[in-house]
């Protein structure tokens, strides 16, 4: 389209006539937003009351011509956009039945109309078609709206649905008018500057509707709230869930902690579980509703004789977190021979003890015997170190090993062996955490980038990558609310080998290649002692949610946000591992695995959150992605190949061939 005017108005026209400005268009599809800049050559008139010159915006039509009324019977405010973006006033909605005007209305992908939807994604161009019998060019006035009044959780009477004041992207103007054409009336809007909206909803999704007005007739179109346009992040994939173990049945045996004396063999109710799956499969982890399965909460709280005795006798908080040691205190030493001292102890105490020993033991899995006989795989047997830390005496100081010495000895050996820079800083405060006894969360931004910037991060983040390009491919002009999958894959045996399934089926058959980034030793031993692999090793539950999506014809910008959880604990398994065995190294591991379920401090739950973005066509699948790479990698081959064989004839001495 030209910048330079093709034709002149040289008359204005009376009030009772239609007047269009028709533009013919080159290279602008269908659907486009253009802007038109109307100017008066006449310096003693204004086209608007104040101004000589106004900015009109129109949509390209199926011919490649956009056009404008200029004038008609309706007011001149009309011609431009409403100054006003605050709600509308309530008004009486008429039945769709009784309406003469305004007949129908729905969302769709496309500017024909040809492809509804109900589903979308923030980012996402999406057009509103209304059908009418108002004569063209008649204006009609058109406003959007989030739907509250069919939320459940609002309260209260009234009118509770928002008006959400839509802006011209050519005009920078508040819009809130359109010109009916053949009949019918087409907008287009890109669904950004949604955040705040979706983050605050109770279902992290918001449904939008129009509310249309012609002559007093006032119609809320599509007719129907099912046929609303759900706007809300994608859930691509969950696999598994933080705290809970693989088959989702019970705790994560690596987030258990004791004193070795177990309580129960299952620790959740079937009550607590299947409340904790329905409420991450709709609106993912919430740490203040979810926090008894990260170990931020007890299964029960403290009995009121242990506040009682802790108010009457003078314990500390210090003396619970050390209820392991309750013994110890009660004995005393005779040339170097522990002897138990009965007549000290009374009943009072007694129930104290027995009390906080309960506590401290309401997650136990491990009692001491199980725990002092284990062996690694090469037979090594690593109990008796767990026994010797936990009971027996320090070769170095002679004494007995109390909590702080295990601290010590566990933030210094993982130090020398398994972390540096940056990463030894982040050790240092998981560490920290850990001797805090409090669980929860843990975050770190030096963590997360690290984790974000590895290769194998890089891998599996490619390979999630195919599988949204694959899905867009089918899906997008479709449903693209297909693509959702909320339920944790859980692991159940099936025959001889496990899966890993849900609802809509095993990963393998819903075409997920892709499950968890690892960092342990693939990448050698020397990349795993620079923090990553004692800090997280093994992955243990994701989630990927699909946050954004601009298309532009067949092309398309994807955002997505991936959540990594690990739980910095360990099990007895752990102590099975060939390291326990290595001289100096096992000591972290055995200080470490000690103060978990020998002295009862809590493991807690790591928590990594990053976002990636990469772009597509749709009509490019994870098959021609894959082909596209090895294309490019046998490229990159014959290239290197080729340099090689240039920089050998450079090494040549003269005369030779």
């Amino acid at each position: 389209m030209s910048n330079a005017p093709d034709k002149t108005i040289e008359k204005s026209s009376t009030n009772n006539t239609k007047v269009w400005l028709e533009v013919t268009t080159l290279n602008i599809l269908p659907g486009e937003e253009v802007l038109i800049e109307l100017e008066n050559n006449d310096e003693t008139k204004e086209i608007q009351k104040g101004e000589k010159k106004i900015k009109l915006s129109s949509y390209v039509d199926h011919s490649g011509k956009s056009s404008v009324l200029l004038s008609s019977d309706v007011p001149n405010e009309n011609i431009t956009s409403d100054q006003n973006t605050g709600a509308s006033q309530q008004i009486a909605i008429t039945n769709i039945d009784e309406a003469k005007y305004i007949k129908e209305g729905w969302w769709s992908i496309d500017a024909a109309g040809e492809k509804p939807i109900t589903r979308a994604v923030p980012g996402m161009l999406v057009y509103f078609h209304v059908n009418t019998t108002i004569l063209d060019g008649e204006v009609v006035h058109i406003e959007l709206y989030e739907d509250d009044n069919n939320e459940k959780e609002e309260t209260g009477t009234g009118d509770k649905d928002e008006h959400q004041p839509l802006v011209s992207s050519v005009t920078k103007e508040p819009s809130t008018h359109e010109t009916v054409t053949d009949g019918k009336l087409v907008k287009s809007i890109r669904l950004d500057n949604l955040d705040g909206l979706i983050k605050n909803d109770v279902n992290k999704q918001i449904k939008l509707y129009f509310r249309c007005s012609y002559n007093d007739e006032h119609v809320e179109l599509p007719t129907t709230p099912k046929d609303y346009l759900v706007v809300g992040t994608l859930v691509i994939d969950r696999y598994k869930m933080p705290g809970l173990n693989a088959s989702g049945t019970d705790i994560a045996d690596d987030l258990t902690y004791g004193t070795g004396n177990p309580q129960k063999e299952i620790i959740y109710t079937a009550q607590q579980l299947i409340a904790y799956k329905d409420a991450y499969a709709v609106s993912g982890f919430n740490e203040e509703k979810h926090g008894i399965f990260i170990n931020k909460e007890g299964l029960y709280p403290k009995l009121p004789d242990i506040q009682r005795l802790q108010e009457e006798e003078g314990i500390t908080t210090a003396d619970n977190n050390k209820a392991s040691l309750l013994t110890e205190k009660n004995k005393i030493e005779i040339d170097k021979t522990y002897v138990t001292t009965q007549n000290r102890i009374d009943p009072y105490l007694l129930v104290r003890q027995n009390a906080i020993e309960l506590l401290v033991n309401q997650k136990a899995k491990y009692n001491k015997k199980e725990m002092y006989a284990v062996k690694t795989s090469s037979d090594y047997e690593s109990g008796k170190d767990l026994k010797d830390f936990h009971e027996g005496k320090s070769p170095l100081t002679g004494k007995w090993r109390d909590d702080d010495s295990l601290f010590w000895n566990f933030k210094n050996t993982a130090e020398l062996y398994f972390a540096r820079g940056e990463l030894q800083t982040n050790l240092d405060g998981m560490i920290e955490k850990f001797k805090s006894n409090t669980g929860g969360i843990y975050e770190n931004d030096i963590l997360t980038k690290y984790v974000n910037n590895h290769p194998n991060t890089d891998e599996y983040c490619l390979a999630i990558e195919d599988y949204l390009a694959e899905r867009l491919k089918q899906e997008f002009e479709t449903n693209i609310g297909e693509i959702e999958d909320k339920q944790p894959y859980f692991l159940y045996e099936v025959g001889e080998k496990p899966e890993f399934k849900n609802s809509k089926g095993n990963r393998k058959n819903v075409d997920k290649d892709f499950s968890k980034p690892k960092y342990s030793y693939d990448k050698g031993y020397w990349d795993a002692t620079k923090g990553l692999t004692i800090a997280l090793n093994d992955i243990w539950a994701t989630e990927v949610i699909l946050t954004q999506l601009k298309n532009k014809e067949e092309n398309y910008t994807i955002k997505y946000q991936i959540t990594l959880w690990d739980h910095f604990g360990l099990d007895l398994p752990d102590m099975r591992k060939r390291f326990n065995s290595y001289f100096s190294v096992k000591e972290a591991f055995i200080c470490w695995f000690v103060l978990q379920h020998l002295r009862g401090y809590k493991p807690f739950v790591t928590k990594m959150t990053f976002e990636r973005e990469f772009k597509g066509n749709l009509n490019t699948g994870k098959s021609e992605r894959i082909k596209q790479r090895e294309t490019e990698a046998l490229q990159r081959k014959i290239a290197a190949k080729r340099m090689e064989e240039l920089r050998q004839i450079g090494r040549r001495k003269p005369g030779e061939m």
